[in-house]
């Protein structure tokens, strides 16, 4: 019976009514209804419930969802050669976001040269798509490492 199979994972989980009820976003008195087998939970709540951790495959149909991956897929897995990851092209480094590792020192770079020439720094997205255009232009122009006064130096005449 769901209310049955509902009940086990509340105790499963350690929660009592009350905080079992709140997490699918219901009442006590709707959770012991649940349990009770007089009412059943929404698609909605079970949703929320599956959120925080409840084995809602088992609440539905007595059958515990699978832990972990299947011996199928190791033994696949085990057998498949592991590709390995290509190297960066100049494309690719020439993408400028924030993933790059030069990305915080250009940050640092463009807010001081537009505070040295008495410019007004943008905030969120603009400053984040300023950075990453200027990476672009540098990472573009540049083979190699970046040198930090060259780099100063080039920031400082594109702002």
């Amino acid at each position: 019976m769901l209310g049955d199979r509902l009940r086990e994972e509340r105790e499963r989980l350690g929660l009592t009514q009350d905080a079992f009820s709140a997490l699918a976003g219901g009442k006590r008195r709707t959770l012991i209804d649940w349990e009770k087998g007089v009412s059943s939970p929404t698609a909605v709540q079970l949703s929320a419930l599956s959120k925080a951790g409840v084995d809602v495959l088992y609440v539905v149909t007595g059958n515990r969802a699978a832990q972990g991956v299947s011996e199928a897929v190791v033994a696949y897995a085990a057998r498949t050669p592991a590709a390995e990851p290509a190297a960066p092209t100049r494309m690719d480094l020439a993408r400028g976001t924030s993933l790059d590792p030069a990305w915080p020192m250009v940050l640092e770079y463009v807010v001081d040269a537009l505070i040295d020439h008495g410019r007004q720094v943008p905030r969120g997205r603009k400053l984040r798509d300023l950075v990453d255009a200027v990476l672009v232009v540098l990472r573009l122009d540049e083979e190699g490492e970046l040198d930090n006064e060259k780099l100063r130096r080039k920031i400082e005449a594109m702002v």
